[in-house]
């Protein structure tokens, strides 16, 4: 429930319409920032073994950085913005696809 003080504030917006507009649009602009991102992200060195990488080091802070540009403000949204979000929205951001 958004209090008065959210209301007065442009910038607090309701966190639960982010995946909800995410499975209906094309191609959403949280999605295509995140995506100009990853090749700065991808630049940075991965420390962990070979064995057992299951998603590029790059993808949890891009989708990280896609769910906060939708309005994300907890890890607890990020991480239901990142599960709800479609098949082709978490190609973009760099993990892959497992049945």
């Amino acid at each position: 429930m958004r209090t008065e003080r959210d209301r007065a504030d442009p910038c607090i917006l309701p966190l639960p319409v982010a995946p909800e507009h995410l499975t209906h649009a094309p191609s959403p602009a949280p999605l295509i920032d995140a995506g100009r991102l990853r090749p700065f992200l991808d630049a940075v060195p991965d420390p962990r073994d070979h064995r057992g990488r299951r998603y590029p080091l790059s993808a949890p802070p891009a989708a990280a950085a896609a769910a906060v540009s939708a309005g994300a403000r907890s890890s607890a949204v990020i991480g239901e913005w990142i599960t709800d979000a479609p098949r082709w929205a978490v190609d973009i951001l760099g993990f892959t696809w497992s049945p």
